[in-house]
C-alpha cells in the first residue's frame, strides 16, 4: 500500500484484552475532502453562534456535502494480524 498507517488495536474478550496489529490504507484525496467537510461544518457553526450573540443573521451558508462521493473515495483495504 502506497499510503498506509499501522497501529495496535485493542479489543476486550471474555479472557481479557486482545491486541491486533492493523494496517489500513490512507488516501490523501479522501483525507483532504474530509478535512474540507469538517471545515465547512465548523464555519457554519461559527456563523450561527455569532448570529445568536448578535441576535441578527448577517449571512447563512449551508454547505452541501455529497456523501456518495466521499463513500466512493474511502479506502477499502485493511489488513490485520493477531498480536
Amino acid at each position: 500500500m502506497k499510503h498506509a498507517v499501522t497501529y495496535l488495536e485493542l479489543g476486550e474478550e471474555a479472557d481479557g484484552y486482545v491486541g491486533q496489529c492493523v494496517t489500513k490504507e490512507v488516501s490523501p484525496e479522501y483525507s483532504f475532502e474530509l478535512i474540507n467537510c469538517m471545515a465547512l461544518v465548523v464555519l457554519t457553526t461559527k456563523e450561527m453562534r455569532v448570529a445568536r450573540t448578535k441576535l441578527h443573521v448577517d449571512s447563512a451558508t449551508f454547505p452541501q456535502v455529497d456523501r456518495e462521493v466521499l463513500l466512493r473515495m474511502q479506502p477499502q483495504s485493511s489488513f490485520s494480524l493477531p498480536y
